[in-house]
Parts: structure tokens; C-alpha cells; sequence
């Protein structure tokens, strides 16, 4: 319900092109609509992942998204006899990936549990453990949210003033997640570890994981700072940028870099919060890094800076969310 009555008034933060907007709603409602397979997928995922296995939840997304990238030609342009669908096609192809990933991780959850039964025989709702799941679930909700919130934020921020730099945003973001992903896939692997030893309230080993999840994280962000700061061009080029939005891009790029090996803190530490159960320390510290300091550090720097005030709020953020997420978890481990 939400997705149909939203979906349009929310994607107006993004665009104003009438044709771009069509086409987005085209495939957000169906996308949203049919969401309930990707849903299933999910949380059987995170089963697999709490036990440990990452190999299956692997395979699993592999497989919806092999699904998705033979069908969206066919299903996109009409061929083997399909009907060209255009944009819709592109979302029947991509909820009938996530469905083959539902069937997918049923049948592999039904072979291969890792000892995990689900009988529904006696089945109820237990308050305690509903409050200790929404306890992470809801900040976890809102922290998932966050990127789409600032994205929309940033780009009313900056389009007033330049809509070169609500383009170099755009590539800014798309760039990011090539740095930020393999560093949430250290901070995934860490998750299960840390709820074990903090479950079993073994504390040497809780710091040796914190320490090690810290250090590849940081090597990664500095390999991530190497390239935004040093090569800003020739990743730009990638995109087609022309030379106004190459020299505003490289000006972004290497502000934004510099808060990279900061974020690692922020990063990990948010990770240390969800696994240990203290979801709103988690999202204190996504909040500080994504939208309490970025946005109001932006209406202000803007008027001052010009759009190279934007780009500073983000080392900014990170820097200030990385010392706050250091006091939570040292005051945390002092009463392990």
C-alpha cells in the first residue's frame, strides 16, 4: 500500500523530468508490488548468515541475479517471441530473478538448515523476543533507508545551485558502493562471530574480531582514498562526464576521499552494534554519518563554499560519527 500511494510523490525528490518519472514509476510499482519473493529470499539469507555460512547466501544472489540479467533483454527489447516490454520488462525480469532466488533458498534451507528447524506446531508469538527483534529491526529499517533519504536531500540542496553537481552526486554514489561493498562483506562476515562471543561473553576473543574487521576495513578504505584522491579523472571518464562535470567531479572525488579511511570506525562499529543487539547505538551512529550532520552543514556551507561545502560535509560527518561510535563501544566493552 504504501509502495502505490508513495512511490511517485517520493521519487519527485529526483527528478523533475516528466518521461524519466513515468518510466521510474512504471517499474517501482511492479517491483514493490511483487516484493514478497525477494522478502522470503531475505531472511532465509540471513539464517544461513547467522549460522555462519556465507557460501549459500552467495549462490543464492548469484542465481537471482543471473536470472535477472538474461531476462531483462529479452523481456526489455521482445525477443524468442516475448513481447517488447520496455521498463516494465526490465521489472517482470527483475522480481522473476528474485522469485528463482526465493525457490532457490527454500530448497537449500530444506537440505542443508545447518540445524535450524522450523515446525509450526506450537507456534506463538512471544512478546519478549518480538521486542528484542524490533529492538534491531526498526533502526536497522530506518539505517537502510538513510542513503535514498540524503540522496533526495542533497539533490534539492545542490540542484538549486548546479545541476552538474546533482549529476556528479549521482556518480559520486553509484562510485562509492564499489568501496563501501566489499567493506560491508568483512562487516557481514564479522556479525555472527561477534553475536557468538558477545553471547558467550567472550571478551578477548570479541576484541581480536573488532580489531581484525577494523584493520581489513581500513586497508580497503584506503585503497578506496588512493583512487578518489589520486585518479578522479579517469574514473569519471567512465561515465561520459563532460569537462565541466570532470572538473567538479575531481573536486568531489577528492574531498569525499578523505573521509574514507575515517568511515572505517563509523563503519565497522555500527556493524559491532547490530550484532551485539544495541540497534539504537547503531543508528545513532548511521544518523550522524548520513543525515544529522551532512544536511544542515550543507544549507550552510553552500552559501559560503559553493557546492565544494557539500563536498566537505561528508569527511566531516564521518569524522564526528567515528569519535561518537568509539565512545559508545568503549563504554559498551567496559561492561562485558
Amino acid at each position: 500500500m504504501l509502495g502505490i500511494f508513495f512511490t511517485k510523490p517520493f521519487l519527485q525528490m529526483f527528478t523533475d523530468n516528466p518521461t524519466v518519472l513515468e518510466w521510474s514509476c512504471q517499474y517501482s510499482y511492479i517491483v514493490i508490488c511483487f516484493s514478497f519473493g525477494s522478502l522470503f529470499h531475505i531472511e532465509i539469507e540471513k539464517m544461513f548468515q547467522a549460522t555462519g555460512n556465507m557460501f549459500l547466501p552467495m549462490i543464492m544472489q548469484g542465481v537471482g541475479a543471473i536470472v535477472n540479467i538474461i531476462l531483462d533483454p529479452i523481456m526489455i527489447f521482445g525477443l524468442f517471441g516475448f513481447p517488447a516490454m520496455g521498463v516494465r520488462g526490465a521489472a517482470t525480469a527483475t522480481i522473476l530473478g528474485q522469485f528463482s532466488a526465493c525457490i532457490l533458498s527454500i530448497i537449500l534451507f530444506c537440505r542443508h538448515s545447518g540445524g535450524l528447524q522450523i515446525h509450526m506446531k506450537g507456534f506463538r508469538m512471544k512478546g519478549r523476543i518480538v521486542r528484542q527483534l524490533y529492538l534491531v529491526a526498526v533502526p536497522s529499517t530506518v539505517m537502510m533507508s538513510l542513503p535514498s533519504i540524503l540522496i533526495g536531500v542533497l539533490n534539492g540542496i545542490l540542484g538549486a545551485v548546479s545541476q552538474t553537481a546533482v549529476a556528479v552526486l549521482g556518480v559520486y554514489f553509484k562510485l562509492q558502493m564499489f568501496v563501501y561493498m566489499p567493506a560491508n562483506g568483512i562487516i557481514q562476515g564479522m556479525r555472527p562471530i561477534i553475536s557468538y562471543n558477545y553471547g558467550a561473553g567472550a571478551k578477548k576473543r570479541l576484541h581480536e574480531t573488532i580489531k581484525v574487521s577494523v584493520l581489513v576495513t581500513a586497508v580497503i578504505m584506503a585503497v578506496g582514498t588512493i583512487l578518489f584522491m589520486g585518479f578522479p579523472e579517469p574514473v569519471l571518464s567512465l561515465f561520459s562526464a563532460t569537462e565541466e562535470m570532470q572538473k567538479m567531479g575531481a573536486q568531489a572525488l577528492r574531498i569525499i576521499g578523505t573521509g574514507f579511511i575515517v568511515s572505517t570506525l563509523g563503519t565497522v562499529f555500527a556493524g559491532v552494534f547490530e550484532s551485539m543487539g544495541k540497534g539504537i547505538a547503531s543508528l545513532i551512529v548511521s544518523l550522524l554519518r548520513q543525515l544529522v550532520i551532512i544536511v544542515p552543514c550543507s544549507l550552510m556551507l553552500i552559501k559560503v563554499m559553493g557546492v565544494a561545502g557539500v563536498w566537505l560535509t561528508f569527511p566531516v560527518s564521518e569524522a564526528v560519527a567515528a569519535v561518537v561510535a568509539s565512545i559508545l563501544l568503549y563504554r559498551m566493552m567496559k561492561k562485558i
